[in-house]
């Protein structure tokens, strides 16, 4: 195998250099701008080479040796791109006229001089360049008398008249009686696409790919399956088909049947499968077949391995009744979201404990009520991949019956059920080969075993959303390479782990816990670790003692401790974050101007979200997750949201200071919030260059002065507030601004101007204040001499006495804005006692427990 690829600028290698390679088999010399050879006819001696890749070079007349496609007899696969038009016949392709047994992939070709496909059996012309059509390269595959497969996908046969003339020249494939195989997925084919009318002449045709087109029942050739009885594979996914097709129930030797992705909205008939007796494959997956369908109908295929019915909501699995006996070993079983055994209350399938091939069982949804028998995870019968997630599963967790039993499992997912009571201390010697394990969202107690050291394959762990308590095991924070996911949040567990050693953890959650003492992570040995979230614990201390840099962090989250002190600007460090939450602590001084440091919130990143690299097909049950609150509310962010999700959140703190201006340079930020801080000054003109900024939050602060203008421009901002400020002058309302009502400025006395009632003549019409009172002198005698009486005294302080406690109290009781503003300085004030305090207490406490430690 030799790879020589990227070489720069146009040239002509010696070809004698593979001579002393004589038993090569792959050759890539792909981008390479290879214009052609010296001494081409070296190339005639590697008889061993099976595959060549010579896409993306610069070949020309002198390209390829004539001999090649007699001289090579073991070359089965080319693949070239030839970017000349109007070809002679002295084509580097006309090399490979006399090749037979050749899978050939070209880019562009217009071949003249040589059938160039005559003696080809396998040809791939996928996702061309459609204006490199042309009745040549027709004419060329309907000399292809030997051709058995033919890959045409990609190509828009189905679309604009242009490319309707190019299908109609193709009609005449209806010849190539040797055809076996043909793929024209993704080409848009509909009722008016006249290749279709081509198909039913393809008598010896075993496999059709018509996948990823727009289909109708309508748009079907009358006929089309009546005329392919040699049909084994029919591939119709991702069509708009409403019923099952007409004359499916004669295809006799078809062994894989792919519906799946239509608008199928019928019974499915037992009719269908009495006659389709080699049927090894049957996906009918996310349809909307409604009604009851009985597993019996299957029993007498015996050739039957897969079945998939996920996604139809409407449809009654029953897998008990009548009384059948399966003549088929399954492989692979998905019944995701339908409804099982509703009439035998909904017990986990009986028949597969016959089954000894299983590899994946996948029951998700199906409103599963009882226990987990234990043979389905002990015994030579249970599958390799089982997941019984949302249902009704109740009862512990079931243990091993006896000591000698073995599991294949590798693949574990049952979450968001009711399983109880305390796990096997001995679970991780059940589970030798586990590599994924979900047991969230259930009603687990106790303490986590131990016993999970053992698991030496595990690579995702989610135990979160139970009532387990104690520490974590040892065994899962060190020395384990392949733990790629560790999910423990919203238990109540106490003992924070030491995390060395880890290769590839990258998700760590642990939020909604009682840890209070600091993580320990040794940035060196975990440096995977792309997500970590400490969220809502009782963590006490400086921001620095808890995090080390972590420079490949992409989400940090801290909401909800007690953490005190400045914001470290080491976390600038961290230059990849995409989302940042701080919120609800104790922090204070300034908001560090380096943030502008993290490149993802300047430039355009996106976040490669982590999967596992074990089980790829099933994404949906180990997706990551975070919770970050964005427009008021708490949300969650998976899948492609997540990729492109960036925000900072440092709201509910005792953040001063002015807001930095190089807040600003952060254009890929899509939500920001600093609400709820003692910040100062105006709000900066430079946040006008947020270009994404969906959601802006900057109220309950002291900002002063104008609203800037410029901000209007933003026009991805959906929710924004400013409100309980000292903000002044007219509201900026105009272009998407109108959508902001008056909860978004009010607490701001000086603002006017609509959504508010306030008219900014007021303001603007209003006669200077003046700067004090002038009495006479004469008047400030009398005033002193009345002072002096004892009756005026004691009446004075009275009065005041009234005054000034009406006026506190009938502001409280009439006033909401004046309420907020009052328990807001006095919350402050105890806030600063607190923090006053906790500086005080801190070391102490540290000097004896964990920071001496």
């Amino acid at each position: 195998m030799v790879y020589a690829t990227g070489v720069v600028g146009k040239w002509y290698p010696n070809a004698t250099i593979f001579t002393h390679f004589q038993h090569l088999q792959f050759l890539d010399l792909s981008y390479n701008d290879i214009g052609g050879w010296i001494m081409p006819q070296a190339l005639c001696q590697l008889r061993n080479l099976k595959e060549w890749d010579l896409m993306w070079n610069d070949l020309d007349h002198d390209g390829l040796p004539g001999c090649l496609g007699r001289a090579l007899p073991s070359l089965e696969a080319v693949y070239v791109s030839i970017m000349q038009r109007n070809m002679s016949s002295s084509s580097p392709l006309t090399a490979l006229c006399g090749a037979r047994n050749l899978s050939l992939h070209l880019y562009v070709m217009e071949p003249r001089g040589c059938p160039l496909f005559h003696n080809l059996e396998s040809v791939d012309l996928a996702d061309l360049d459609l204006n490199a059509w042309s009745p040549v390269v027709s004419n060329a595959l309907c000399q292809a008398t030997n051709l058995k497969e033919l890959y045409l996908s990609e190509n828009n046969l189905g679309d604009d008249d242009d490319i309707r003339s190019n299908s109609k020249a193709l009609l005449c494939l209806r010849n190539l009686t040797s055809l076996e195989m043909l793929d024209v997925s993704y080409n848009n084919l509909n009722a008016s696409s006249a290749f279709l009318k081509g198909l039913g002449g393809l008598k010896n045709l075993k496999e059709l790919d018509l996948h990823d087109n727009s289909l109708t029942n309508e748009g079907l050739p009358s006929g089309l399956l009546n005329n392919l009885s040699s049909l084994e594979v029919l591939g119709m996914s991702g069509n708009k088909l409403t019923s099952l097709p007409t004359g499916l129930y004669q295809l006799r030797n078809l062994q894989e049947l792919d519906l799946s992705y239509n608008q199928i909205t019928s019974n499915i008939a037992s009719l269908i499968f009495d006659n389709l007796t080699s049927l090894e494959s049957l996906v009918l997956s996310n349809n909307q077949f409604f009604g009851e369908l009985s597993f019996s109908i299957f029993a007498n295929l015996s050739q039957l391995t897969e079945i998939d019915l996920s996604n139809n909501y409407n449809l009654d699995v029953d897998t008990e009744s009548p009384s059948w006996i399966p003549s088929f070993q399954l492989n692979y079983l998905n019944l995701d979201n339908c409804n099982l055994n509703r009439k035998s209350h909904n017990v986990i399938p009986n028949f597969l404990s016959t089954q000894y091939n299983l590899r994946v069982v996948s029951l998700v949804h199906t409103s599963l009520q009882g226990i987990i028998s234990p043979s389905l995870l002990y015994n030579n019968t249970s599958p390799k991949h089982l997941s019984l997630r949302g249902n009704h599963l109740v009862g512990q967790f079931p243990k091993m019956p006896f000591q000698n039993e073995t599991t294949r499992l590798t693949f574990l997912d049952i979450s968001d059920n009711q399983i109880e009571g305390q796990l096997p201390t001995n679970i991780g010697d059940f589970f030798p080969s586990l590599h994924f394990l979900n047991m969230s969202m259930n009603e687990l107690e106790g303490k986590i075993p131990s016993s999970f050291n053992r698991m030496w394959q595990l690579g995702v762990l989610d135990l979160s959303n139970n009532f387990l308590i104690g520490e974590v095991p040892s065994g899962l924070s060190q020395n384990k390479t392949l733990l790629s996911q560790i999910i423990l949040s919203n238990n109540k567990l106490h003992g924070m782990p030491i995390f060395t050693k880890m290769d590839r953890l990258a998700n760590l959650r642990l939020e909604g816990n009682c840890f209070t003492k600091p993580i320990i992570i040794n940035a060196s040995s975990v440096r995977s670790l792309f997500m970590l979230d400490l969220s809502e614990n009782y963590l006490l201390g400086y921001l620095p003692n808890h995090l080390p840099i972590l420079p490949n962090l992409r989400v940090l989250h801290l909401r909800g401790n007690h953490f005190f002190g400045q914001i470290p600007e080491s976390l600038c460090q961290m230059t990849k974050l995409h989302t940042l939450d701080l919120s609800n602590n104790h922090l204070s001084g300034s908001i560090p101007s380096c943030l502008n440091s993290i490149t993802s919130w300047k430039k355009k990143s996106e976040l490669q979200e982590f999967l596992p690299y074990f089980d790829q097909g099933f994404r949906r049950s180990s997706e990551v997750k975070i919770n970050f609150a964005t427009k008021g509310h708490m949300h969650t962010y998976k899948g492609e949201p997540l990729r492109y999700m960036t925000g900072i959140d440092l709201s509910k703190n005792q953040l001063t200071g002015q807001i930095p201006i190089e807040i600003g340079d952060l254009r890929e930020l899509h939500s920001l919030n600093l609400s709820n801080n003692f910040l100062v000054g105006h709000i900066p003109e430079s946040f006008q260059n947020l270009e994404q900024l969906e959601s802006l939050d900057l109220s309950h602060n002291k900002l002063e002065g104008r609203i800037p203008h410029q901000i209007t421009k933003l026009n991805f901002l959906s929710t924004f507030s400013v409100a309980f400020n000292n903000l002044s002058g007219r509201i900026p309302y105009e272009d998407h601004f109108i959508t902001f009502d008056n909860n978004s400025y009010i607490g701001n006395d000086e603002l006017c101007g609509p959504p508010l009632q306030m008219n900014c003549s007021l303001f603007e019409n209003q006669p200077p204040r003046p700067k004090g009172n002038d009495f006479g002198g004469g008047k400030k005698k009398l005033l002193a001499k009345v002072m002096d009486e004892d009756l005026f005294f004691y009446s004075y302080v009275a009065i005041c006495y009234a005054l000034g406690f009406w006026g506190v109290i009938i502001p409280l009781i009439l006033s909401k804005n004046w309420r907020r503003k009052y328990y807001r300085i006095i919350n402050g004030c105890i806030e600063r006692c607190r923090e006053w305090f906790l500086r005080l207490i801190v070391p102490v406490v540290h000097s004896f427990d964990f920071l001496g430690a």
